[in-house]
């Protein structure tokens, strides 16, 4: 498996999971890989140690397509066109002033000091924050790795500088 697949463009979401999963292994299937044909070495970096005790094969196999994919967002009309990427967000959320709440308390607490920032929080405290939200141990790095690229991350460091800006206003313990 390579270390990670480029896609041409994201694609149109599914109705279900389903059928999505067998488009999935059906595209990998073509290329050669197939569940039962997996190495050890492959498992073992795609896969958390729990995962690779899974009795199922393609599920195996559908978490290392997942976390090895990479799409590009840019000018995919799935994430630019309003409409189109409507659907990907929680209309519940107000994602909008989550950000702006963020950004203004990042602000204030850079304003207080000039030791304070986002930028000296402490990579393992983040890293705690991460595995808190995505209920994996953490000092398990091999879950970690897995839930960051179930999420589409690279790697834990990229998840962890995504998170280092919303970490404060995550957290409710700062004092301004």
């Amino acid at each position: 498996m390579p270390e990670q697949t480029k896609s041409a463009g994201p694609a149109e979401p599914a109705q279900s999971a389903e059928p999505t999963a067998r488009r999935a292994l059906t595209a990998a299937r073509l290329r050669g890989l197939a569940p039962g044909t997996l190495t050890s070495h492959q498992v073992a970096q795609w896969l958390a140690s729990g995962e690779s005790e899974l009795p199922d094969p393609a599920e195996q196999l559908l978490r290392m397509l997942v976390r090895s994919s990479r799409l590009s967002a840019a000018g995919a009309a799935r994430f630019t066109d309003p409409e189109r990427a409507a659907g990907l967000l929680d209309g519940d959320i107000d994602s909008a002033s989550a950000v702006r709440a963020a950004w203004r308390l990042n602000e204030a607490v850079a304003a207080s000091a000039p030791h304070r920032s986002v930028h000296r929080l402490r990579t393992d405290l983040l890293i705690g924050h991460l595995a808190d939200q995505w209920c994996v141990p953490p000092g398990d790095r091999r879950a970690l790795a897995g839930a960051a690229g179930d999420r589409g991350f690279v790697d834990v460091a990229e998840a962890v500088e995504a998170a280092r800006a919303f970490y404060l206003h995550a957290s409710d313990r700062v004092d301004v």
